[in-house]
C-alpha cells in the first residue's frame, strides 16, 4: 500500500494554485475562452484568447507564447465562404474568374509554427496585429 501524499517524491499540494495564480497575472484579470496548446508536442502558446463567433476551433490571441511567425512567407486569407467556394459564388462577390489578375491583398497573413516542434498553428495578421489560431488543441480557460 503506498503511502501518504507526503511520502511520493515531486508532490506539491501547492502547485495547482501556484500555477493558477501564475496564469491569472499574466491574463491581468482578462477572462480567456480557452487555453491553446500546440497539437504537436502539447505546449501551451497561449492562455488569453477569444472563441470566434462562427467556426469552431477557431480562436483569435494578442499575446502568444512559444510561438513563431515566419515573416518571409505570405498566406492568402481564405474566402469567407470557406472551402470549395465556385465561381458562380465568386461572380456575385465581384472577384475575377480563376488565372485572371486579382487586386492585390490588402491583408498581409503570415505562417504561424510552434517554436519546439514546428507545427503549423495559424497566422498572424500583421495589419491589425492578431494571431489567428485554428490548429490548436483547447482547453477550458
Amino acid at each position: 500500500m503506498p503511502g501518504t501524499r507526503e511520502d511520493v517524491p515531486f508532490y506539491d499540494p501547492d502547485l495547482d494554485n501556484r500555477d493558477q495564480a501564475w496564469v491569472t497575472k499574466r491574463r491581468q484579470g482578462r477572462p480567456s475562452d480557452a487555453i491553446l496548446s500546440c497539437p504537436g508536442c502539447l505546449t501551451s502558446v497561449c492562455l488569453d484568447c477569444q472563441q470566434h463567433a462562427e467556426r469552431e476551433g477557431h480562436f483569435r490571441a494578442m499575446f502568444v507564447s512559444n510561438c513563431r511567425v515566419d515573416y518571409g512567407r505570405t498566406v492568402e486569407p481564405r474566402a469567407a465562404g470557406g472551402r470549395g467556394r465556385g465561381k458562380r459564388r465568386r461572380e456575385q462577390a465581384g472577384e475575377p474568374p480563376p488565372g485572371q489578375a486579382q487586386a492585390p491583398p490588402t491583408e498581409l497573413f503570415h505562417p504561424v509554427e510552434c517554436e519546439l516542434c514546428g507545427a503549423h498553428l495559424g497566422v498572424y495578421e500583421a495589419l491589425e496585429e492578431v494571431y489567428h489560431f485554428y490548429q490548436v488543441v483547447a482547453s477550458t480557460a
